[in-house]
């Protein structure tokens, strides 16, 4: 019987963080596009200055990076959990044998 490798089966907690990185992903992209498509018509209807667009682009630009790079790690910490600190994966050398067995 072929094993059934699909996500349904991951721990909630691990789902949970995946699904909270994605939506936040998809709200700061959602967003971003609009305030960068809408800040250029109010400069053309006067009610911000070509100096208050850039600021308020630059601080867009800023906290939606900050967010994104959030959501990311997130997303790889989900998706790639630490393991813990187990024995190494390291060859020992077999044991040196006792100098009375011979």
């Amino acid at each position: 019987m072929p094993r059934n490798h699909s996500r349904r089966h991951a721990p909630p907690n691990t789902s949970r963080l995946v699904l909270i990185a994605l939506i936040l992903l998809l709200v700061t992209g959602v967003v971003g596009t609009a305030a960068n498509a809408v800040l250029p018509f109010l400069i053309l209807r006067g009610d911000v200055g070509v100096a208050g667009n850039g600021l308020i682009l630059a601080a867009v630009g800023v906290v939606r990076t900050l967010l994104d790079t959030a959501a990311w790690v997130l997303l790889l910490l989900a998706l790639f959990p630490r393991r813990g600190r187990g024995r190494p994966n390291v060859v020992a050398a077999p044991p040196r044998p006792n100098s009375d067995t011979f």
